[in-house]
């Protein structure tokens, strides 16, 4: 991906409300709305939502820590075809579920383990069986690193975890998954930690095909992380808008915060260098901004925009 290869593609904010009221809402004999069966999840168990197809099963996911899983499953139209439980107790102590994603023809649940005595985070997958939607084979560990930043939630009582410290996103085809984590900041001072960002890249079966940390060029509180992906090459990018520098003149500190400035930084899988990629909107004011991988592989900027400074 070059500067040249970045696609900007913008829709402008308030056109979207001209559009509206434009559109006129008509009634469509073809379409039917079909109620499910009420099913109820399980208590005192978090909610994993769906997983699984239309056409093999489905199975609402519901998690206990350090007591159970429970697949509620469905067929194709909705209808309970039992469940299946799974005992917490038979996996590692401390156990901190990090959700299931489909990738290709498999489903994978992925959980982590914070191992005291090695003082070492573990990531491990293990399959989920299509048509059973039953757990498959051991768990498999993928990653280990130092300890991670996360989201601290209650758990229990007087019981806590720290949930949310992997984050997966997949190129165009599902074929190569990128893991992204965060270490632990090891400044407490957001302006002299740079951050350490974990980016692991995996084949649909799971197979590593690079991974690395990478410290980024700024502080963190130089700038925002805003989206992370993965290309067709297997290079991963990171899409952060970097703050601005408060000044004297309060009016043109204003001005540059509406443009906002949006960099792209570029990590190969063959190189220990971070290239930036500075993207000027000139006389755009940006609201919002993501990445996405695009019908051939190449990634594409999407976001929202103004002509005028709102």
């Amino acid at each position: 991906m070059s500067k040249k290869s970045i696609l900007l593609s913008f829709a402008i904010l308030f056109s979207i409300s001209l559009l509206a009221k434009k559109t006129s809402i008509k009634k469509d004999e073809n379409v039917q709305l079909t109620w499910g069966q009420d099913f109820k999840i399980p208590k005192k168990h978090f909610d994993f939502g769906f997983i699984g197809s239309k056409e093999e099963g489905l199975a609402q996911v519901s998690f206990r820590p350090k007591k159970d899983m429970i697949f509620q499953k469905f067929d194709g139209k909705f209808k309970p075809k039992g469940e299946e439980k799974v005992d917490m107790k038979t996996y590692p102590k401390g156990l901190t579920n990090e959700g299931f994603i489909t990738m290709k023809d498999h489903i994978y649940w992925f959980y982590s383990v914070w191992d005291k005595k090695s003082k070492k985070e573990q990531l491990f997958v293990q399959e989920v069986d299509k048509k059973s939607l039953k757990l498959t084979g051991k768990g498999k560990k993928i990653l280990d690193s130092k300890k991670l930043a996360g989201n601290f939630i209650a758990t229990g009582f007087y019981s806590f975890s720290v949930v949310n410290k992997y984050s997966f996103y997949f190129n165009q085809d599902s074929s190569q998954l990128l893991i992204k984590y965060r270490l632990k900041p090891e400044e407490r001072n957001d302006k002299k930690n740079k951050d350490i960002i974990g980016l692991y890249v995996f084949d649909n079966s799971l197979n590593k095909i690079w991974g690395k940390d990478v410290k980024m060029p700024f502080s963190e509180a130089q700038i925002d992380n805003i989206d992370y992906q993965v290309d067709k090459s297997g290079d991963a990018f990171i899409l952060v808008e970097k703050k601005i520098e408060k000044g004297n003149d309060k009016a043109k500190d204003k001005e540059k915060k509406r443009k906002r400035e949006i960099k792209v930084l570029k990590i190969k899988k063959d190189s220990k260098e971070v290239e930036v990629i500075d993207l000027d909107p000139k006389t755009k004011y940006i609201a919002s901004i993501r990445l996405y991988p695009d019908r051939t592989g190449n990634l594409t900027l999407i976001g929202f925009y103004s002509n005028e400074n709102l």
